[in-house]
């Protein structure tokens, strides 16, 4: 059956960004709607000093990047209606989050970079797109650049 309801989640990555062309592509051919999701992550495993944080706060330098990403995956979807196509953020763990968004709204595939850009840290914690992979309760399409394992 293919699918209806795609997720593509987004972090600026270059892999993120094709991932999203790849399921645009897939979504024209299906009649499938796409949802592309940032999660802005806060849980970091650092501590900011307090002004610091303070002055983010106060920019609102996170919202900013967020809108960035997301105007840029925008970019990447082709489709004629855009209604077919939604945005949102989230503050979270990212890999809960984007299980959790895939719950809510009735997600049936999931396309996503396999490195984002906490690559490090992926490879000390576990990459994101792993950990949504082995707990996702639906398909996961890994784009590889490429290819899509």
């Amino acid at each position: 059956m293919p699918p209806r309801n795609i997720l593509v989640p987004v972090d600026g990555s270059i892999r993120a960004i094709d991932a999203v062309s790849y399921a645009d592509d897939l979504a024209d051919k299906c009649g499938a709607t796409i949802s592309l999701l940032y999660v802005l992550q806060t849980d970091e495993p650092y501590i900011l000093p307090e002004h610091l944080e303070k002055l983010i706060q106060e920019t609102g330098a996170a919202k900013s990047e967020a809108d960035r990403i997301l105007a840029a995956a925008m970019d990447r979807v082709a489709l004629c209606d855009g209604a077919r196509v939604s945005m949102e953020t989230r503050e979270g763990d990212p890999a809960g989050e984007i299980l959790k968004f895939c719950r809510e709204k009735g997600i049936d595939l999931i396309v996503m970079g396999d490195r984002g850009m906490g690559d490090l840290q992926g490879l000390l914690l576990g990459s994101v797109s792993h950990k949504v992979a082995q707990a996702a309760e639906c398909p996961c399409l890994l784009y590889r650049g490429g290819t899509a394992a």
